[in-house]
């Protein structure tokens, strides 16, 4: 099942026990959030979060790894990263701090992830 809906007024736990409120944006629209979009390169993947040491895209493209694509820090709290993904469908999440799984605020669609939480979907093309 497939959703076309933002989850960018979700709250998500933190470790501790915290919540956060979670955004997606890019640097050329940072008035909400953005799904993930093919530029030259690949895919831009973005992620606004305040106060943590990493994030990461994981996701079928690269068998899941916290490491294989870490996004880099920009202006503010702003992560981002390009992706090269070959044509079809990608589903993906993000890992913050090297094991908080994030489901993303905003994608293409989203389906179930058979452990209680979704993943969001790419077309590439």
């Amino acid at each position: 099942m497939f959703w076309k809906k933002s989850l960018s007024s979700m709250t998500f736990p933190v470790l501790g026990g915290l919540t956060y409120f979670l955004l997606s944006a890019c640097a050329s629209s940072p008035l909400g959030p953005v799904a993930p979009h093919q530029i030259e390169g690949g895919v831009e993947f973005s992620l606004v979060l305040p106060n943590v040491q990493s994030v990461a895209v994981v996701g079928d493209f690269n068998d899941w790894s916290h490491t294989a694509h870490l996004l880099a820090p920009e202006d503010g709290d702003l992560w981002s990263g390009v992706v090269p993904l070959s044509a079809g469908e990608h589903v993906f999440m993000f890992v913050v701090n090297g094991e908080q799984w994030v489901v993303p605020p905003e994608a293409e669609d989203y389906v179930e992830d058979g452990f209680g939480q979704k993943n969001g979907v790419v077309v590439v093309r």
